[in-house]
């Protein structure tokens, strides 16, 4: 069904590998930019390629990365957006293929165009934010070369929102072993609807305490991403994390609690991720 496939998540978190698998030192990551540094970061990616734990940097050479920052953001240091763009900038080529937002006096959450509490203030009901800014349309549009069709207040999303059982993505275990839920959600846009037509995909991850267990479908129907999908044939895929006791807000795995696997592209939850999409691009 796809054939382009591309990844990203709301809100800002602190860069690949900062927390180094330990609960406190993430804590730091995310509220001292002091104490990121970039070039030890872009060293153990590199050496992480080169033994085989994540693929070669050499893809990123020509990759396309947007990064938001949100100047009022009282969970991640607004100093943190441009550690992370440093480090991106060292493996990718163009930095016009960089983009950075930094200035939309945005809390920490999904900016919307429509949706969600008032942009500066943290919304702890969904971390939905109406900033007039539609930060799923700016980075599609942006990774897909900047000629997307926009959405405007009259756009439906006419595909299908579905929800699918994340549980088959798991051989040996269950999902909730590795903080994952029994089920995640794909929009399917109205023309992709036909398996025969080619559609490009686009995973959205959400942010701690914004899967469905806690939000319902406030994430997956109003953060904006089905309504540019819609109008530009991109397949949404939306797989959805729970909490646990090592997990206790509902995160994605960015400081271990899975296993020393859990920046690798052996890790539990991106490898079940993986098969979900190799299931909807047909591989």
């Amino acid at each position: 069904m796809g054939n382009h496939c591309n990844l990203f998540n709301f809100p800002l978190s602190a860069p690949f590998a900062c927390s180094g698998g330990i609960a406190a030192t993430a804590l730091l990551c995310m509220q001292t930019p002091s104490i990121v540094s970039p070039t030890a970061l872009e060293a153990i990616v590199t050496s992480g390629a080169n033994v085989g734990n994540v693929d070669a940097t050499s893809n990123l050479l020509h990759d396309k990365v947007y990064i938001f920052d949100g100047q009022f953001d009282s969970v991640v240091n607004p100093g943190i957006g441009p550690k992370i763009q440093q480090f991106y900038g060292h493996f990718i080529s163009d930095t016009g293929h960089i983009k950075t937002v930094f200035d939309i006096q945005a809390e920490h959450g999904q900016p919307t165009d429509n949706f969600g509490g008032p942009c500066n203030k943290l919304s702890h009901t969904d971390f939905m934010l109406n900033c007039n800014y539609s930060a799923a349309f700016d980075l599609l549009n942006f990774i897909y070369g900047g000629h997307l069709k926009r959405p405007n207040a009259h756009t439906s999303p006419a595909g299908k929102l579905l929800k699918f059982n994340q549980e088959v993505f798991f051989y040996v275990s269950t999902p909730s072993m590795y903080s994952m839920d029994d089920i995640g959600f794909i929009y399917v846009p109205s023309r992709c609807l036909d398996k025969s037509r080619s559609c490009k995909l686009h995973i959205a991850f959400h942010g701690c305490l914004m899967g469905q267990r806690y939000i319902g479908e406030n994430y997956v129907s109003h953060a904006g991403y089905n309504e540019v999908g819609e109008l530009n044939n991109i397949i949404i895929l939306y797989p959805q994390v729970i909490k646990s006791l090592t997990n206790p807000q509902g995160c994605w795995d960015w400081w271990g609690y899975t296993g020393i696997l859990f920046a690798t592209k052996s890790g539990f939850q991106i490898t079940a991720v993986e098969r979900m999409l190799s299931k909807v691009l047909g591989l």
